[in-house]
């Protein structure tokens, strides 16, 4: 597998590793929507221990009118709480015991996560070991969910790993398409875009993230080289627009691979990023205003 180096984004890209506990619990919670996608599939809001629908659906209603000018999910499993996951998991055990396997230390996990949530929630501090003990339990979980998953998979991604969940700052969600949508963001140079994102690999080698931007899709010339901007399965990368970017159409691309020998993608259009074989990639659209001066 060959990268090309790209150039230094070192002042345009800066990462916020996931070690810190918010990270840690929103990889914990995305590993516990999962396991309930995977386990239960769309009927999991009729199981035992769910939240009402109509309580779901307000909290949808109620987060698309306060947040003016932010795409928001329309996926209800996104509105339940820590709480919500872990009653759907405790009273529907059977279906998750092949996932998390020891029903008393599942138990003593999600208790340990809904109490160090609660003090996040009412900004008390955590002391260095309950960072590292909500840490360790994120891995544990996601390990578990990763090798289920791995295993009922009959597709790629038993073998390749696959973006799970990457937003933006307004809170879009990336495409599978080059060469759309339209933008729907105009930025202004010095502007930062924030990528929260989320990786599951089936096969347990570390995530590599790459970063490359286009202006246009329909200039493959002008497509700047990709640059290793993160490792890890869930990272913060923050990108700044520079005078470089402005155009109508400035493509961001976050692309993620693995170093094993074989990739998902082997694509020759990949190419003039320096990224040919990959394993997974979202695309954005902006438009870029030109600055005054």
């Amino acid at each position: 597998m060959t990268f090309g180096p790209g150039p230094d984004l070192s002042r345009q890209v800066c990462l916020n590793w996931p070690v810190n506990p918010t990270l840690a619990l929103q990889s914990i919670e995305t590993a516990l929507r999962l396991a309930i996608r995977q386990a239960l599939g769309e009927a999991w809001i009729d199981k035992p221990g769910a939240p009402a629908r109509h309580d779901l659906v307000e909290k949808h209603d109620v987060d698309a009118r306060r947040r003016d000018g932010v795409s928001v999910s329309d996926d209800l499993l996104d509105y339940t709480m820590t709480t919500d996951l872990s009653r759907i998991i405790q009273r529907n055990w059977e279906s998750f015991a092949p996932v998390f396997k020891d029903k008393k230390r599942t138990d003593a996990y999600l208790k340990i996560v809904e109490d160090i949530r609660n003090a996040i929630a009412h900004s008390r501090p955590l002391v260095p070991f309950e960072e590292d003990l909500v840490s360790g339990i994120a891995g544990q979980l996601r390990s578990q969910v990763t090798e289920y998953r791995s295993m009922q998979g009959t597709g790629s991604e038993q073998y390749y790993p696959k973006i799970e969940r990457l937003t933006d700052s307004r809170g879009e969600v990336g495409s599978h398409l080059w060469t759309g949508p339209l933008p729907s963001s105009r930025l202004e140079v010095g502007d930062v875009i924030t990528f929260t994102g989320s990786a599951f690999n089936a096969r347990g080698n570390p995530v590599q993230w790459f970063l490359f931007v286009r202006p246009g899709w329909q200039n493959p010339s002008q497509a700047r080289a990709a640059s290793r901007v993160a490792e890890g399965d869930d990272v913060v990368i923050e990108y700044v627009v520079t005078r470089d970017d402005v155009n109508e159409d400035l493509v961001v691309a976050v692309v993620i691979a693995t170093d094993a020998e074989f990739h998902r993608y082997n694509e020759v259009g990949m190419s003039t990023a320096g990224l040919r074989m990959y394993d997974d990639v979202s695309y954005f659209h902006y438009a870029i205003a030109p600055p005054v001066r």
